[in-house]
This record gives C-alpha cells, structure tokens and sequence, in this order.
C-alpha cells in the first residue's frame, strides 16, 4: 500500500527455451519474458560451484549450467589448476546432447 519501489532479479536463462512469469503489485500485473538459449556456442560469465575432476577434466556449475573441460579446452589468464570454487570464469563453449557445456575456452577472471 502507497508509493514504493519493487525490485526483481531474473537469472540468464541459459539452458532452457524460453519462460515466463507474471508478477502482481496491487492489482497491476506485470508480465515477464525471457527468450531461450539457442543451441549450439553459448559464453557467460559466472562463478564456479560444485568443482569435481582432476585436470584437465573438470566438471563444475557456472549460473547453474554444468560445464566441463577436457583436453581440447583452451585456459586463458590462467590454468587448469587454478579453477576452484567461487573463482569467476567467463565459459566459452558448446552444449553437448547430455545437457552439459563442453568449454572450448575458460577465462579466469580478477
């Protein structure tokens, strides 16, 4: 009730076709739209979760896209041992057929 501000966050959608939610303030209803990811190249940038592997084979999460390495990745501002949880990667990559992206360049980011 009365004047205000109302935030939202909406996550990248980078796995799925595209969503839709509806948000209601008072009895104003606001539609939300985000376009799916298209297959095939994909790049973002996120923080590293859920780091499992030995190098050059790793297996992680970046904004909830499980992403993996392997021999064919190109690492740049760094190094296979250096990828650790919580470090900032940009992903440059492919998405396979089991859902993952396969990284074709891993960025570390400051």
């Amino acid at each position: 009730m009365g004047n205000g501000e109302i935030g939202y966050l909406v996550l990248p959608n980078l796995t799925g076709s595209q969503r839709e939610a509806t948000i209601t303030v008072g009895n104003q209803i606001h539609r939300v739209v985000q376009s799916g990811v298209p297959t095939g190249n994909t790049d973002f940038e996120g923080s590293v979760t859920g780091l499992s592997g030995n190098c050059p084979a790793l297996a992680f999460t970046v904004l909830g896209v499980p992403v993996r390495t392997d021999s064919s990745t190109e690492f740049r501002r760094g190094n296979c041992s250096q990828v650790r949880n919580g470090v900032t990667v940009k992903v440059d990559g492919m998405f396979q057929t089991n859902g993952t992206l396969l990284a074709r360049r891993l960025e570390l980011k400051d």
